[in-house]
């Protein structure tokens, strides 16, 4: 992964703490290099004050939005990344250091189908911690008030 910053879609700021690298929307962005620099992890912060749920490959933690954000609801869903297949039992939450990491390329893409007009939730911030030749990550968005997971609707 490159040392430099990488492009983002406006509104959102890079951030760095550590071996964490993140982005955040610029209304959160206080709240994400506070929570980086005393928590290590956006779950570790939301766990404290979180209702977790169960759905796909893991739990969620939904917490009170700590950062009003214009016409956004009150709650914020914050996805730790799992691995699923056949690599899961030997890489767990782990992903190799290769590529775009999978917050960057989510949240491109979560800006690309809403550019497309497909109703998606606001990403809000996501982090990765490099270690070694892997990293660990997270997503946090907006919560979508009535949404369900894929899996309970297959």
């Amino acid at each position: 992964m490159s040392r430099a910053a990488p492009p983002l879609p406006a509104g959102y700021v890079f951030l760095r703490s550590g071996a964490t690298r993140a982005f955040a929307m610029e209304e959160a962005a206080e709240w994400c290099a506070a929570v980086l620099a005393s928590a290590d992890t956006l779950a570790r912060w939301a766990t404290a004050s979180g209702t977790s749920m169960r759905g796909g490959r893991g739990t969620v933690l939904v917490v009170p939005a700590p950062v009003a954000l214009p016409g956004g609801p009150g709650r914020w869903v914050i996805r730790p990344y799992r691995r699923g297949g056949h690599v899961a039992p030997l890489l767990g939450d782990r992903y190799l250091r290769a590529g775009t990491p999978r917050p960057l390329g989510e949240l491109r893409a979560l800006h690309a189908a809403a550019d497309a007009g497909v109703p998606v939730p606001i990403p809000v911030a996501g982090a990765w911690r490099l270690a070694g030749p892997f990293y660990r990550a997270e997503l946090v968005t907006a919560w979508v008030e009535g949404a369900r997971p894929l899996a309970e609707v297959w």
